[in-house]
């Protein structure tokens, strides 16, 4: 061992003799070999790790699916019944509807039935004011000009006495 001038053991020599010693070449390769094994040990179990993780990850996922899949069934099950009750409603609705509307339709025939009649009284009962008024009139029209016809015979008269 040599000393330096700062106080330091200077080891190069004794360490080129044990490296280079036959004995530690055989102990630093089986420490290589054993640590290569090792990393092909881990990184098998790393690997091992991450299929696990992904066929966890993938049974959770499908069983996940399989859950909202059952979910959705349900779902739509129910979705199913209401629209079912829905469309039965809607359906009982339009029945209701067209009941009305025929109802309507025939209430409505018998009032233009109705008024129809009444139009044709009423009509008659015009045409029969129509003719009172017009025999009142042909009558004051008769008076009016028997009394003309009087005045003119009273005056061709006088003309004839003159």
């Amino acid at each position: 061992m040599n000393l330096s001038s700062d106080s330091e053991i200077d080891f190069s020599d004794e360490m080129q003799q044990i490296v280079t010693h036959p004995r530690y070449i055989s102990t630093l390769a089986k420490l290589r070999e054993q640590r290569d094994n090792r990393m092909k040990v881990l990184n098998f179990l790393e690997n091992t790790r991450r299929n696990i993780i992904k066929h966890q990850y993938l049974y959770d996922v499908r069983q996940a699916e399989c859950t909202c899949n059952d979910k959705v069934q349900s779902i739509m099950g129910r979705s199913a019944a209401k629209l079912e009750k829905a469309i039965s409603a809607v359906q009982l609705e339009k029945q209701e509807l067209m009941i009305i509307r025929g109802i309507r339709r025939r209430h409505s025939q018998n009032i233009k039935q109705q008024d129809s009649t009444d139009d044709t009284d009423v009509v008659q009962q015009e045409q029969q004011q129509d003719n009172n008024n017009n025999d009142e009139e042909d009558e004051e029209e008769d008076e009016i000009s028997s009394s003309n016809d009087n005045d003119i015979n009273q005056i061709s008269g006088k003309q004839d006495k003159i």
